[in-house]
Order: structure tokens, then sequence, then C-alpha cells
């Protein structure tokens, strides 16, 4: 008998012997105790790569702004980037030691404005590429084993050490290794902040020998796995367990979360095939037999800092779980068993599935986006935090439908919850019901894409032209105007925006500035309010002064630019059920109430930590602006983020809504009595703007899609007491 027969008995005498359980029922889908409804969504293939591609080993992949692929091929010395439908649009760069050369493709990362990192490990450098790969540079960095630009406020790189394995070594050496997470400073070539997060290594099945040590991966072994957070976190865990925690970018502890789930077991069969593919290693694995499968498959964040949980649910397909940072179930798709997700990108989830030759192929699937309930933003102190976080229904997610809106504006929700717009486009006021199905179109009347709206009544609204001061009370069923009348302005202040007071009594109209040269660049400059009758009539001069929004002006040859600051200063002012004034400014934590006659009714504040632009984020945000745009923004020494986006009121339960910025992909949403109580708070995504509440539902835009395509949206509430 020759050795190798000798060994086949060996092992099929070992496998005999191994005791294997059973697996379970294929028709039986395991208990789901993380998912709190059935919050299954539905995933359709987009795309599938195919032959011409000639994938080998598909090791990662990274995708931009673009819908651009981005691969890296573990047995190539470049990277393929592929278009949306994964055809090959180009590579970047080529086997060798020069200027935007490989010698091993490592870790791939899209940066803001859609410039490439690609680290080499083997040439201890880091490498970006510009938008269209026609320029780099290149960094020499510690000898590390991985290597990312930190997201969210932190500045500097995230660098992986991993433990080699030596010949010298005894077996003891190979019980315990870890990966250790550091932080390398803005330079990328010196540490900041060692050890932030420490991750058992990834199993392997190793053999010793004189002198040599030989290591493959383990096919049933428990890996670390690890995801970067938008906010500058990371979220890790063993595939050996549904178990997750999350540190911020400093390591601190922020939330942890496990579920219940329990391991399929190796069959006979699976064991047999893994060796017919490797019988080098066949004495080890079978030493260790019997076997069962690693529950969790892999972690990835998204663009919306969810985390993405791999769980092997059954042998035919694996649940692909979202999850907010705090262990909330947002939802599910359910993949063919064998398909690893590596990036999850505006509402599209990327893949590698092998097929049947053990080809890897590249899948792109659509998800519903919509029905995924965002995450809550990570690590900022909330003083104001007194209420519950709420959920939003997975359900309750609408749409418009019914109509094509172009770009819109004026959004104005009336008692039934109907939804009022202006469409610029076609120039009509359009009613939406309050699940955002299409009711009807006014014909076209003097309404303009100037036109600032509020309801009036329950079939009726006021309009203001804020170019010529026209003010008309219009039914919402046929656009005729019941009445109308003449804003007038004072000096260079015009009026920009009206509402309806309570029992038709009147109107509040805001009034701003134009620019001129002697106003332009003043720091204080001033909006206010007017108390006006039911004909127009001003009744009381600025019962409210309140700060101008900051924008960029830059002198030109020309005269004055301005447009929107990128960092600027926003003012905010609502009325709450016709009766009371809400104004705050973006660049602090304040809320002021005002009654029509101007008197103060009461004021709130909370203490909130100033964030700064990195000079990173600055200098992305400079590159896509003009020359005088840019050489403005750059001359300020540092910029503040915003503390709040947005305010919103509820006039059926008579509360205040208050955006908070966050470094997240999601903001909080705090809800707030009159007093400045805090009640309870929400996640909404980050392109979502907030315009009003009515009955738990919350309307607004949603800009995902860019700033010249808004999308009109909602959300439900799910309390607690619902099912």
């Amino acid at each position: 008998m020759n050795r190798f027969a000798a060994g086949q008995l060996a092992v099929a005498t070992i496998l005999a012997a191994a005791c294997f359980e059973q697996p379970p029922d294929e028709e039986r889908r395991p208990a789901r105790p993380w998912a709190s409804n059935d919050t299954w969504i539905d995933a359709e293939l987009a795309a599938e790569s195919d032959d011409a591609l000639h994938l080998s080993r598909v090791e990662d992949l990274a995708v931009d702004s673009r819908g651009r692929v981005y691969v890296r091929d573990g047995l190539r010395r470049d990277v393929l980037v592929l278009d949306s439908m994964l055809d090959l649009l180009a590579t970047i760069g080529r086997d060798g030691e020069g200027p935007g050369e490989f010698k091993w493709v490592g870790h791939l990362q899209v940066l803001p404005g859609d410039s490439l990192l690609v680290f080499d490990g083997q040439l201890d450098r880091l490498t970006v590429f510009a938008e269209h790969y026609d320029t780099s540079r290149s960094t020499v960095v510690p000898d590390v084993s991985g290597l990312w630009r930190m997201r969210g406020p932190r500045a500097g790189y995230l660098a992986m050490d991993r433990e080699a394995f030596y010949a010298g070594e005894d077996a003891a050496a190979d019980e315990e290794r870890y990966d250790v997470y550091s932080i390398l400073d803005e330079s990328a070539q010196s540490y900041a902040l060692d050890s932030v997060l420490t991750v058992p290594s990834s199993e392997t099945l190793i053999m010793r020998g004189r002198g040599v040590v030989s290591i493959r991966d383990h096919p049933y072994g428990r890996e670390g796995l690890v995801g970067m957070l938008a906010a500058g976190g990371f979220a890790y865990a063993s595939s050996g367990a549904l178990s997750v925690s999350v540190v911020g970018p400093e390591g601190q502890p922020l939330h942890s979360f496990a579920y219940p789930l329990a391991p399929l077991a190796v069959s006979r069969a699976d064991l047999q095939a893994e060796i017919d593919k490797d019988s080098v290693f066949a004495d080890v694995l079978v030493a260790g037999a019997p076997y069962t499968w690693p529950p969790l498959v892999g972690l990835e964040t998204d663009d919306r800092d969810r985390i993405w949980l791999g769980l092997r649910s059954s042998r035919t397909e694996w649940e692909w779980a979202a999850f907010t940072p705090d262990g909330g179930h947002v939802g599910s798709v359910s993949l063919p068993a064998g398909l690893r997700v590596i990036a999850v990108s505006e509402g599209k989830l990327f893949g590698v599935l092998k097929d049947d030759l053990d080809v890897p192929r590249i899948r792109v699937y659509d998800i519903r986006e919509a029905s995924l309930v965002p995450a809550p933003p990570l690590d900022r102190a909330r003083s104001w935090a007194a209420g519950p976080w709420l959920k939003l229904d997975p359900r309750g997610t609408r749409t418009a439908t019914g109509y094509g809106l172009g770009d819109f504006d004026g959004i104005a929700l009336d008692s039934q919850g109907r939804v009022h717009v202006v469409d610029q486009s076609s120039k009509e006021l359009v009613v939406f019901d309050s699940e955002l199905r299409f009711s009807r179109a006014v014909p076209p009347a003097p309404i303009d894409r100037s036109v600032r709206i509020d309801v009036l009544a329950r079939d009726s609204i006021v309009a203001l032209d804020w170019r010529t001061g026209l003010a008309s009370v219009r039914s919402t069923m046929t656009g005729q105007a019941s009445s109308q009348f003449i804003v007038s302005g004072a000096g260079t202040y015009y009026p920009y925006a009206i509402w309806a007071l309570g029992r038709g009594t009147g109107f509040l109209a805001a009034y701003t500035s134009s620019y001129t040269p002697d106003n332009a660049l003043r720091k204080d400059r001033r909006n206010f309010v007017r108390l006006l009758d039911r004909d127009g009539g001003v009744v009381r001069d600025s019962i409210l002064l309140f700060p101008s929004s900051e924008k960029l002006v830059v002198e030109t040859e020309r005269g004055l630019s301005v447009g929107p600051h990128p960092f600027g200063v926003v003012s905010y002012v609502r009325v709450l059920a016709g009766t009371t004034i809400v104004q705050a400014a973006s660049d602090e934590f304040a809320v002021n109430l005002v009654d029509p006659e101007g008197d103060a009714v009461t004021s709130f504040s909370y203490p909130a930590d100033s964030i700064w632009v990195s000079d990173a984020e600055l200098a992305a945000v400079a590159a896509n602006e003009s020359e005088g745009r840019a050489a403005a923004l750059l001359a300020k020494e540092r910029h503040a983020r915003p503390m709040l986006v947005g305010l919103a009121v509820d006039n059926a339960r008579r509360t205040i809504w208050v955006g908070v910025w966050s470094p997240a992909s999601s903001q909080e949403w705090a809800a707030f009595d009159t007093t400045g109580a805090h009640l309870a708070s929400v996640a909404l995504p980050a392109s979502f703007n907030l315009h009003g509440v009515w009955r738990d539902r919350l309307v607004g835009i949603d800009f995902s899609q860019g700033k010249h395509a808004p999308v009109l949206q909602s959300y439900q509430l799910l309390r607690e007491d619902e099912p």
C-alpha cells in the first residue's frame, strides 16, 4: 500500500469514528430572536459579472458615488474599475515599484470626492488616485497589515497589525493571536493612538515541522470581523456568535448587543469535500472534528451607519440582517448561501458568489432602502436627553405617488394630514393625502417658484410671492383667490415667508434684506418678523429680530457673488399652532418662543460641543468650488459644523422638533414640549429634511439622490404599545 493510500485510509477511519450531528431540517427556518417584526426586505439581482473579467479570487471591492466598482483580485497587480453593470471600464496601476505601481494590492477605500486609496502591504505604501485616475500621490507608511482612512471627524488613518507566524515557534504560540488596530496621524507615518481595538485573529490550520511552518485558512474557523462606522467608531465581532461590540474612534465602549443563534453542524460530507480539495492538511483538519459552521459569515457597515451581519441561517440561503449600533434590528435580506457581502451603499448590496466551477462572480442587488430604519447617531454628548429613542415602522415609509413632482418647495400640512407643495416645474399647487397619494393639482395660477405657502383652513392656503410681495388666500380645490394683498417691504427688506394665525385673525411675515456692497460683508445682518392684519396691513413691526442665514460672499471683478455657505449659520423660524413663533439658529442649541405680539413665551437651551471641520474635509469641499469661493473658504482658519440641522413643529401635539447634527450618516431629531422638556428622539437619514409632523408621521424632503432631485417622503413612528 502506498503512502497516499494509507493516508486516505487513516482519514476515512477517523471520519467513520467521529461523531457528527445531523444538519437541521432544511425546510424549517430557525427562530429569529433579533427580529422584532416581519422585516424581510426584497433584494433584486441588478447585475452580475461575466467570464470576460477572468476573476480568480475577489478579496476586496469599493464603490464610489458614481456607482463605479473597484475590485481587488488576489492574483492581479492592478485594480479593476467596473461600471454599475459590472462591465470593465479601466484598470489602475500595474506590477512594479514605481509611482502608481503595486507589488501587492491590499485594501481599497473610496475617499470623499471619489478619489481611491490603495494600500500596498508589500511596499508599505498607500497611494491615492484622483477621481479620473490620471494623478496619484504616494506615502510610505509603517510596516502594518492593513490601512484605511479614518471616517468621521477624527483625522488620520486606521492601521491593523497582525501577528506573523515563525518557524521556530512551538505550538503554544498558535493558541492565541490577535489583530491590533491603532491610529496613525494625518501624515500616516507616526502613531497617534496605540491599540484602540484588539480582536482575536482568524483561526488557521497550522502544520509545523523542522524549521518549517505551513498555514492556510481554516474552512470552519472563527474569524475576527471589524467594520468602520461613518461617525468614526468601530463595530466588531467574532464569527463564532451573534455578539457585536461598538466602540468610539478612540476605543471607548459605546454599545454592545447579542442574540442567540445556534450554529449548524458540519456534516461528514462537508468535511470529506474539504479534504478532497486539499489533502495536505487532511490530518490536521480531521484531528479537530467534529465541527460546527461559524454562525456569522460577515460584518459590513453601510453609508448610513447600519451594521450588516451575515447569518448562516440554513444551508441554501443566508440572512443578511441590518442593525443599529445599539442592536435594534431594522431589516433583513435573504441571499444565496455562499454569497459574501463586501459593501452596502446607496440602496445597493455588493457581494461575491462562486459558481459551480469555483469561479467568483460579483453580484449587485437592489434593496428597498426606504424600508430600513436608520441608525441613531453615535458618540455625542446629549445633555437634553430625557425621553426615549423612538423607532420607525419599516412598513410605514411613504414616497409621493401619482404625480411626477419636479423641483418643488413650500411644503405645508393641514389638520387632516394632507400635504401641500408647490411644483416649481408645472407651477401647480399639488395636494397629497396623509399617505402621500396624489389627490389633486390646482390649475396654474399666479404660483411661481418664488412662492411660500401656509395652510389657512381645511381647503385653503395663503401663498406669498416674495419677488412681488403679492399674498393671496387660495382654494386648494380650484386655485381661485378669495382675497389678495401686497405685503409691503421696508427699505432693502422684503418679505420671504408668511404664516396664518389661528382663527383667521391675521398673518405673520418674515423679512430679509437684499445683498448690497454696503451690507453684504456685515456680520450683524438681521431678519425680522411683522404682525399683519387680514388685509396685509402692519399691526406690529419687528416683533422678533433674528440673525440672517450666513452666505459665502466673494468680491469679484464683476461685483459681489453671493451663494450658499457649506458651513454657514442657518436661521430657522416656524409657527406653532398658529399662535407661537419658534426660532433657532444652527450655531447653538437654543430655541426661542415668542407670541404674535412680540412678548417672550419661553426659551430653552442645552450645551452642545462644537465639532470642527477637519482640514481634509475642508480641502475636499473647496476642491469642488469655484476659485473665488474656494479661496474664501480656505482663508478662514477653521470652520465649525452646525449644531442644528433643522426645525419643525407638530401643531396637534404642540411639540417642537429640533434636528441635531451628527458626524454619522443619520441625524437625531429630538421632540420637546413648549417648556423645553425633551420628550423623545428618532434617527432619520442625514439626507432627509423634516418639514412637519402629523399624528406620528414625519413629512419632509429626501435629497439622497442629489440636491437637484428632491423626493417628497414620510416616515411613521412606531410607538412601544404598537405591534
